[in-house]
């Protein structure tokens, strides 16, 4: 990322999410993406109902999983 000058990328692909965060939810039909940073920790985007059940299998903290 560095070396091609971003800052971020997102990541909307189910497959994706999945590989980078662990969690495999069935709610590829709704908005929903991770950001990368290349200096920071990932933030994960997802719906409300979504969040309890990604908290509790994501390697991620509370604070990096933000609702629409």
């Amino acid at each position: 990322m560095a070396k091609a000058g971003l800052d971020a990328l997102f990541f909307e692909a189910p497959s994706n999410m999945t590989w980078l965060t662990g969690y495999e939810g069935w709610s590829f039909y709704v908005h929903q993406g991770i950001l990368v940073f290349h200096d920071a920790d990932p933030i994960r985007w997802e719906r409300n109902q979504d969040t309890n059940g990604e908290r509790r299998t994501v390697w991620m903290p509370d604070c990096q999983i933000l609702p629409h």
